[in-house]
């Protein structure tokens, strides 16, 4: 299917078919059952559609599932092994964890190197959760209705 499509041996391949996820189905699906059906009946006896009430109010306030779901996304598809391995044939195309795992020979391993190259590897996983951190905490389902 991946060579049918022109996925292979392309850095398509790998990011076009891990973008729907059962984990985020599943995360969206659970937060919006949490939602008060109160926020969606205000809104529609004002008059709003349903793209408008998805779009203006679920949405906004479905952002710190957005981001949770950005950071595992990112999480899983950084430390991602087998896929990679599989779509790619280009040396030169292969992900940071391949390359990784061909630092290590048959007989001997740099463990320098390895060690070096893993912190760094590391780094960005740890620059982005600090940038979505502050989306997640302290956030509530409840936030557009009145106490």
């Amino acid at each position: 299917v991946i060579r049918s499509l022109g996925l292979y041996n392309n850095l398509a391949g790998i990011i076009i078919p891990s973008i729907n996820t059962a984990t985020g189905i599943f995360m969206f699906r659970t937060f919006f059952l949490s939602i008060p059906d109160d926020l969606i009946e205000s809104a529609r006896i004002d008059g709003a559609s349903d793209g408008y009430i998805f779009f203006k109010r679920m949405l906004p306030i479905a952002k710190p599932i957005v981001m949770t779901l950005s950071i595992f996304s990112f999480q899983w598809r950084w430390n991602d092994y087998i896929w990679p391995l599989i779509v790619l044939n280009d040396p030169s195309k292969y992900t940071l964890q391949v390359a990784l795992r061909s630092l290590v020979g048959a007989e001997n391993i740099n463990w320098s190197l390895l060690i070096a190259a893993s912190v760094i590897a590391l780094l960005p996983l740890l620059l982005v959760f600090i940038v979505f951190q502050r989306y997640i905490l302290g956030t509530d389902a409840t936030s557009g209705l009145k106490g």
